[in-house]
């Protein structure tokens, strides 16, 4: 009998050990320095709205920020972030309510693309430095740029997401 289960166990594991395994794999954890060099948003805001959308057949997470500071990217009071739906596709797991400094990039800067909707959307992934408020990784983004405040005039208007002047 034990000869047995230890047979089936052994035939287990090789089973699940030849499935393909479709993890999130972050090559190079960046430092602060190489972060900001590689994003073009990085600003510190708390989730106001997640939704699941498509884009182009990707499931994407829509999450809206309110903006508290910045540190790089001209962003007004509120942002529109996309990270991937899957976790196990550096899907970055925000929460509502929650506050995060977050690191975020064109995706046209970050991946090639023909698609007139995914090039001007800002995304962010488990790689990319994004995580929980910090006040030790706020101290590190500060040695190497000016934290500033977001301006706050038209706040009533939340349409007003991105300034691009």
């Amino acid at each position: 009998m034990n000869t047995k289960i230890r047979l089936n166990t052994i035939l287990l594991i090789f089973i699940l050990s030849t499935f393909k395994s479709y993890s999130c794999t972050c090559i190079n954890k960046l430092d602060v320095k190489d972060a900001i060099k590689s994003n073009d948003y990085i600003f510190v805001g708390k989730v106001q709205k997640i939704d699941i959308v498509e884009i182009e057949n990707l499931d994407l997470f829509e999450v809206v920020f309110e903006v508290k500071s910045r540190f790089k990217g001209k962003i007004k009071t509120l942002i529109t972030v996309y990270t991937n739906y899957e976790e196990d596709m550096c899907g970055f797991p925000f929460k509502l309510e929650n506050e995060y400094i977050v690191y975020a990039s064109l995706y046209k800067n970050k991946y090639v693309t023909k698609s007139k909707k995914l090039r001007n959307i800002i995304e962010t992934d488990t790689c990319s430095r994004t995580k929980l408020y910090d006040k030790v990784e706020i101290l590190k983004l500060r040695k190497h740029k000016k934290e500033k405040p977001v301006k706050r005039k038209g706040c009533e208007n939340k349409k007003a997401i991105l300034n691009d002047d």
